[in-house]
């Protein structure tokens, strides 16, 4: 089965790719330009999945190239051409997720957060400047200077 990885910007590690989809199997990475030019048949199946790490793609270029959607592969693609893959969804699971781009937050962040009346204070902020004692330094320290 087809699985179409939904996201905003490529995965191109393997690190992210865990955090994004909570695939545990052996995955295999590799690009486009490879995939594309692989069309021989194989006279064993192949159990491995296959991971198109290098562009997002769309339902007519993999129709294009005559793709099966039974086979085992992962492509990304992006969240508005999800719905030109209707005609074969029997035979694609679809992944979303989104990758955090931001893991260090800056002492202004709690401020801005606090003061901001859209955006609401979340667990992850309050242990990030709770937890890390450098975080809370720099909180204070830009605090004291700007009074």
């Amino acid at each position: 089965m087809t699985k179409l990885l939904i996201t905003e910007k490529l995965i191109t590690n393997k690190q992210d790719f865990i955090k994004f989809s909570n695939i545990q199997d052996t995955v295999e990475f590799i690009k486009y330009s490879d995939f594309s030019s692989n069309t021989t048949a194989s006279l064993f199946e192949e159990n491995n999945i296959k991971f198109i790490y290098d562009q997002f793609v769309n339902f007519r270029d993999l129709s294009n190239s005559n793709y099966k959607f039974s086979s085992n592969c992962i492509f990304q693609i992006k969240k508005n051409s999800l719905s030109k893959f209707s005609e074969v969804s029997k035979d694609i699971e679809v992944i979303e997720g989104s990758i955090k781009d931001k893991d260090k937050f800056l002492p202004w962040d709690l401020s801005n957060i606090i003061f901001n009346k859209k955006q609401s204070l979340s667990n992850e902020v309050i242990s990030k400047f709770c937890g890390d004692e450098i975080y809370l330094d720099n909180l204070f320290l830009t605090s004291t200077k700007s009074f």
